[in-house]
C-alpha cells in the first residue's frame, strides 16, 4: 500500500467512526494503542468521557470520575448484565432526558 491508499484509508475509517458514532450517539477517539475515550453527544461537559481499554480479553471500562456518577448503571449493567452496550443505552438516555426535558 502505498501512503496515497493509506491516507484514503485513514480517511474513510475516521468519517465510519464519526458516523458510527453519530448514530449510537457517542465520538469515539483513540488515546492510544489500546485505549478509547467515549463521550456522549449529550454530555455536559467536554471532560465527561469514558474510558475504554481493549485487551486481548475483551474490553474494559476504567473507573474515572465521570463513571462514579453513574453507579446505578454500572452495577446494574456491567457488573451485573456485563453488557457495555447497554450500561452506554443507559447513559444516553439519562443524558438526553436530562437535556431535553428539565
Amino acid at each position: 500500500m502505498d501512503r496515497r491508499e493509506i491516507d484514503e484509508l485513514n480517511k474513510k475509517m475516521s468519517s465510519t467512526i464519526d458516523l458510527v458514532g453519530n448514530i449510537f450517539g457517542y465520538e469515539v477517539k483513540l488515546i492510544g494503542n489500546n485505549r478509547l475515550a467515549i463521550r456522549s453527544l449529550y454530555a455536559f461537559d467536554e471532560d465527561d468521557v469514558f474510558i475504554i481499554t481493549v485487551t486481548k480479553n475483551g474490553m474494559q471500562l476504567d473507573m474515572n470520575d465521570y463513571l462514579k456518577k453513574f453507579e446505578k448503571e454500572r452495577k446494574l449493567y456491567l457488573d451485573g448484565a456485563k453488557s457495555l452496550g447497554a450500561f452506554l443505552s443507559a447513559v444516553t438516555l439519562s443524558l438526553f432526558e436530562k437535556n431535553t426535558f428539565q
